[in-house]
């Protein structure tokens, strides 16, 4: 899970709120609503995350000659990078000096906006990693310091590159999700725009879950209060 500062302890979060991860998990656990677990949390770089987390790749589906991308440098945007670390070191280290199940089936990646749309990256960039992804409140429209008026650029970009790098159908488990209030009202155009992908290349309810959650904000609060739901998604009791 990306976020790492985020996930367990409110006193290292910047807002003094945090998911709770380790309780949550431990719930589900106990309930055998899900097989077991851990949770690996990736703190964020704090003055490079949206540099991290944002899709490569996708910017390349912005428009010639389109000035959005012209106040950055092109470079310093390193998803590619950060994902590479991920599957090449981490992931190597984790498998290594703990007791896991390896292989992609046991293999999953989670974070909320920003976190959520690295999630949803990483798991068309590494299906053969991933072997689901959960896109919490995931940030759609992409959109850095621009207006309103250019979300609708940023995210059709994000929509383009799913279209070609989606992992073959329902072969994965994607998880996505969003509320209604604060940041995540931004999402409301943009999320369902995504879910036509998925529904255009037949992914059914097994496989691809998109849920709404009415009075939820961009917050860890909220994320805490649902983190049950993708979690028994990805990694469901077995019968």
């Amino acid at each position: 899970m990306h976020d790492g500062q985020m996930l367990f302890d409110k006193n290292t979060s910047w807002n003094k709120q945090s998911w709770n991860v380790d309780s949550v998990a431990e719930a589900v656990q106990n309930d055998e609503r899900t097989r077991p677990f851990i949770v690996v949390g990736i703190d964020n770089h704090p003055t490079g995350r949206l540099y991290d987390y944002m899709p490569r790749k996708a910017l390349d589906y912005i428009p010639a000659g389109d000035t959005l991308l012209a106040k950055y440098d092109i470079k310093e945007f390193i998803a590619d990078k950060y994902l590479k670390f991920i599957v090449t070191e981490l992931k190597p280290f984790i498998d290594k000096n703990y007791s896991t199940l390896t292989d992609v089936d046991n293999t999953f990646i989670m974070g909320s906006s920003m976190g959520g749309l690295i999630s949803l990256y990483a798991i068309c960039e590494y299906p053969e990693i991933f072997g689901g992804a959960g896109c919490i409140s995931t940030h759609s429209p992409m959109v850095l310091n621009g207006s309103k008026e250019e979300a609708p650029i940023w995210a059709k970009a994000l929509r383009d590159y799913l279209n070609d790098y989606l992992p073959e159908t329902n072969s994965r488990l994607i998880y996505m999700d969003r509320g209604d209030k604060t940041i995540d009202e931004f999402y409301i155009p943009f999320q369902p725009l995504i879910d036509n992908i998925f529904t255009e290349k037949g992914w059914d309810k097994e496989h691809f879950s998109t849920q709404v959650f009415p009075g939820h904000a961009h917050d860890e609060n909220s994320w805490e209060s649902r983190l049950h739901i993708p979690l028994t998604f990805l990694i469901p009791k077995r019968q």
